[in-house]
């Protein structure tokens, strides 16, 4: 085969891509150093650029990085995929959130129980 061929493929040229590290879901109590995270929580109270949500262990502070496609108000059932810092406060730069208030929340909580027991 010679590299006239239209047939052949050099596939030492082939692109490389990096992956990026999966978000780990975590309870914020049990948040000990920064990084990247999902949450789950209710939204306790917005203000103009920050809003605070309820994970039913702690509470934290979140930025949004990234315009969203829908509305944030007090109440509603969020997930957040993002970067938490934990100094000088704790907070998270939410690169996405995804209304969970259509969820069963106990239904979630239990599969996510189930995901943790094949974990161990």
């Amino acid at each position: 085969m010679n590299d006239n061929d239209s047939s052949f493929q050099d596939f030492s040229s082939e692109r490389k891509y990096l992956r990026k590290k999966p978000y780990c879901e975590i309870n914020l109590s049990e948040l000990s150093k920064p990084g990247k995270y999902r949450i789950v929580g209710t939204v306790t109270s917005v203000t103009d650029d920050t809003f605070i949500i309820n994970d039913g262990s702690d509470q934290i502070e979140a930025i949004l990085t990234t315009p969203q496609n829908l509305e944030i108000k007090e109440g509603i059932l969020l997930r957040l995929f993002g970067f938490i810092e934990i100094e000088p406060k704790k907070q998270i730069k939410v690169s996405i959130a995804q209304d969970l208030s259509a969820v069963d929340i106990d239904t979630y909580s239990q599969i996510k129980e189930l995901e943790q027991s094949l974990i161990k």
